[in-house]
């Protein structure tokens, strides 16, 4: 470098900083916002051979459930820019209730858990759909 050991750390810490904030640019979370039609669309899109029969997303729009008639559940998330979805078997995923949220948890290990900010009738509606936290 250039051997001043002042400039050498500020060039490094500057580059640092320039890396950190070009991150944080590309990866942020977008404001996007999930309607009815858009999880619909990217279900299709990801999951064509399921057929939602219900419907639930959250207060924020950033999480939706779908239900299908035979019990099993998909998961349209806001991510970055985009959505991502995770379809699951009846009986696999563990909900509880809790403050207005209802928490699903993956028994598969293969997801995050998903919270949503729903009422406490709707997610009391949506509960027994999935295993329940003992």
């Amino acid at each position: 470098m250039t051997g001043n050991l002042y400039i050498d750390l500020a060039v490094s810490l500057g580059g640092i900083l320039f890396v950190v904030a070009l991150i944080r640019f590309m990866f942020a979370d977008a404001d996007v916002e999930i309607s009815e039609q858009l999880a619909i669309d990217r279900l299709k899109f990801d999951e064509p051979d399921f057929e939602p029969a219900a419907w639930l997303i959250d207060d924020q729009a950033k999480i939706a459930l779908a239900r299908s008639d035979s019990g099993e559940i998909a998961v349209v998330k806001a991510m970055g820019g985009d959505f991502i979805t995770r379809r699951f078997a009846r009986g696999v995923a563990i909900a509880s209730i809790q403050n207005n949220m209802l928490t699903i948890e993956p028994t598969d290990h293969t997801w995050r858990a998903v919270s949503l900010n729903v009422s406490e009738v709707d997610a009391a509606q949506w509960l027994g759909c999935f295993k329940k936290r003992e």
